[in-house]
């Protein structure tokens, strides 16, 4: 679903917000047609949290692969199931949290071989 900068910048004023998934990137995790809760702005990340992010005027839904806080701006590194790496995002172009799923133990370790 396309969506503006404006747009982005409103839905990240909410507390929290639900969604429907529309691709297959996060299968098994996540399948199209699933609802999802988002918790916007919750700061409180680490590998793995499945978060949804603002990339080329589109609301992505992935897990973290690794956090860069040792630059400034934070740079977050994400993938989606199959294994694959988005391009790294900005602090500004996170979005908020999913709270409603998340990545099994089973699952986590098959992601990192």
């Amino acid at each position: 679903m396309a969506t503006t900068r404006e747009e982005f910048e409103n839905l990240k004023k909410l507390p929290y917000l639900k969604s429907q998934v529309v691709s297959d990137s996060m299968v098994p995790v996540l399948k199209v047609g699933d609802r999802v809760v988002i918790e916007i702005g919750d700061l409180n990340l680490k590998r793995f949290d499945i978060i949804v992010i603002f990339v080329d005027g589109k609301l992505i839904c992935h897990y973290i692969w690794k956090i860069n806080s040792f630059v400034k701006p934070v740079i977050i590194q994400t993938r989606n199931m199959r294994k694959q790496m988005d391009i790294p995002i900005l602090l500004e172009d996170y979005l908020g949290k999913v709270v409603s799923h998340q990545l099994s133990s089973w699952q986590k370790f098959k992601l990192m071989f």
